[in-house]
């Protein structure tokens, strides 16, 4: 930790709270007097990127990192449905609540798939909401989705026990051969990067505690259900690629190295497009190597 980290750490909350509220007025204005961003924009850089009609995506997303968008996130949302087109789907994540898994283990909260927000951001929580997506059950790490493909990539997701188990949106997205868009984000926002310690026996990091913790869920005709659910290890999440930038730049440019990934821009947001199995793939050639996405 830097000295400028540690000093903020002492930072009372209430100025934190003031000076993050000051910073994200500030980037607001800046995006509200630069040019606006529209649909057509959009378009033509998804297509520039290289999305196309058929293709199966997870998007992770900034609205903020577009720019002033011409009717905001709705407008992103259409521009991605129209790219892929009535073939194509579209996923996105909408983890229901911030902090960390074991903290949400104690809410004793049970997650609604139908009116539970998504804190993924504004694209994810509008996406949700669209009449016609679908979301899956896990509790902690629920997936939306549009598309021909919905019913499959989201079906069982709550039955592995593990957010990125084999039963996952992530996983089945490798065998579809689907893409993962960072939009406007960096690859610390990169959930598929978990599928590993979730599928691979004799992962050399322990992500999750042993014991399992007692979840409760609405399913889609609301009925209530409890699930066991192994949550992260709070320890070892500390180490995870999400808290180093160090780790996050070793990941990426061996993603480059690879060729499993395309980088572009939409709006103003720097995107990367990645192919689901060639990050798989990508991960599993470090491995052998003794190289996860966690520091040791």
């Amino acid at each position: 930790m830097s000295f400028i980290e540690k000093a903020y750490s002492f930072v009372p909350s209430p100025i934190k709270k003031r000076y993050r509220s000051f910073r994200r007025q500030r980037r607001f204005n800046k995006i509200k007097k630069a040019k606006p961003v529209t649909k057509q924009d959009i378009l033509n850089d998804l297509k520039e990127l290289g999305l196309k009609e058929g293709d199966i995506i997870l998007v992770h997303s900034s609205l903020t990192a577009i720019g002033y968008v011409e009717g905001g996130a709705d407008t992103v949302i259409d521009a991605l449905l129209e790219t892929v087109g009535p073939s194509g789907t579209i996923l996105m994540p909408t983890d229901p609540l911030p902090g960390t898994m074991l903290d949400y283990s104690k809410t004793n909260i049970i997650f609604d798939p139908k009116k539970t927000p998504s804190y993924m951001g504004k694209i994810t929580e509008m996406f949700r909401c669209r009449k016609e997506a679908l979301r899956s059950l896990f509790p902690t790490h629920a997936v939306a989705a549009i598309g021909p493909h919905a019913e499959y990539l989201l079906k069982d997701h709550e039955k592995d026990g593990v957010p990125f188990g084999r039963n996952s949106p992530n996983f089945k997205l490798i065998g579809l051969d689907g893409y993962i868009m960072l939009l406007g984000c960096w690859v610390n926002s990169l959930t598929s990067l978990r599928v590993l310690d979730c599928t691979v026996d004799n992962f050399p990091v322990q992500t999750q505690l042993d014991e399992p913790f007692p979840m409760r869920y609405l399913d889609h005709a609301g009925v209530e259900h409890t699930i066991l659910v192994k949550v992260d290890n709070p320890d070892v999440a500390e180490a995870r690629i999400t808290h180093s930038v160090k780790k996050q730049h070793e990941i990426y440019n061996h993603l480059l190295q690879y060729g499993c990934l395309k980088q572009g821009k939409v709006g103003n947001a720097t995107t990367y497009l990645i192919s689901a199995k060639g990050l798989e793939e990508a991960l599993e050639s470090l491995l052998k190597r003794g190289i996860t996405i966690y520091e040791r």
